[in-house]
């Protein structure tokens, strides 16, 4: 898109959107073009580095093989822990079958690089639990679930989620100028219920679960007024009946008809033995689709996590401060 800017220069961002969407299939706003356009330098600057690292690699001296081998890989990347080693021994296996007479070739730590670098082939950190999602039984619960949500509002459809927080759990990478030894980790963890409806509304204050009846940091505080309801058992799970308990406040707190997402935690029980309600109807998303389906697990969570470590983060930077200035006294 830059370089068609740098061809036709006079070209408005209307006529690069439909160009964009005509050649590309992409539509985006004019905004994001106009920012995009900011970098075009920039922009056109990689992209004529990169081609001249092509240039500088060299030619694979068995492409058939690596191309059978990279049609394996994507068979199975999503099945096994793929690592490097795993990629040269299937190389060796590859070229064997392929070409039985072909001289001994070594499948190198260099070789591996540039097979990766040619493939597009990157380190990625496994996160949440959406591999584990039952597709099958997600498509054929959507059209159920949009049905219902046809009958509501957006401001009447609310979703709740728990979700733990270890809130003493430091870092495990820290800067230092020797390789220093992991200490173990303080796994100390309160439950935390976000609930919110659809157009973000209404934020329901917290539902914080910890392990003490009476924390210490609640001495000289009167409850009422933390901003959020608090609960507790000695695992800080949320609990069936915590869970009850809350389902009916929610209830009485909400003076109109609202539908309520929830996931089939086992704590939330089913739905048969629920008090009765007034105003909330209850419906549960199905088993094993709840990381795809479910509001919460679409970045909610993790936004108001990412608050709290920031937080949490120049709370300890503080304290840090401090001890730095005693030590140094």
């Amino acid at each position: 898109m830059c370089q068609y800017k740098k061809d036709h220069p006079n070209a408005p961002l209307k006529e690069l959107k439909e160009w964009l969407l005509n050649e590309h299939k992409i539509d985006v706003s004019l905004g994001t073009l106009s920012n995009t356009l900011k970098r075009s330098a920039q922009l056109l600057q990689s992209s004529d580095a990169s081609r001249k690292d092509e240039k500088r690699h060299k030619p694979a001296k068995h492409p058939d093989v690596e191309e059978a081998l990279f049609k394996w890989f994507t068979t199975y990347e999503d099945k096994v822990d793929m690592s490097g080693t795993l990629i040269q021994e299937e190389a060796a296996r590859t070229l064997k079958k392929m070409h039985p007479d072909a001289p001994p070739f070594l499948f190198s730590e260099g070789w591996l690089s540039r097979f990766k670098t040619r493939y597009g082939i990157s380190s990625f950190k496994q996160h949440g639990e959406s591999g584990s999602v039952d597709m099958e039984q997600l498509e054929k619960a959507l059209p159920e679930i949009r049905e219902k949500l046809s009958q509501y509002e957006w401001r009447d459809i609310y979703n709740m989620d728990e979700t733990g927080l270890f809130y003493r759990m430091q870092a495990d990478r820290s800067l230092a100028t020797k390789q220093l030894e992991g200490k173990k980790k303080d796994k100390e963890r309160i439950t935390i219920a976000v609930c919110s409806n659809g157009d973000g509304t209404d934020k329901l204050p917290l539902l914080v679960i910890g392990k003490s009846e009476n924390p210490r940091c609640f001495k000289n505080i009167h409850r009422a007024n933390l901003g959020c309801q608090y609960k507790w058992n000695k695992k800080a799970w949320m609990l069936e009946t915590i869970f009850r308990e809350w389902l009916i406040w929610f209830d009485k707190r909400i003076n109109r008809p609202v539908l309520l997402l929830l996931d089939n935690c086992p704590a939330h029980g089913v739905k048969s033995k629920l008090p009765t309600l007034q105003n909330t109807e209850i419906m549960f998303l199905p088993p094993n689709t709840t990381s795809k389906l479910q509001p919460m697990d679409a970045g909610i969570i993790r936004s108001f996590k990412a608050t709290i470590d920031y937080i949490m983060h120049d709370m300890y930077s503080t304290i840090s401060k401090k001890e730095l200035n005693s030590h140094q006294k």
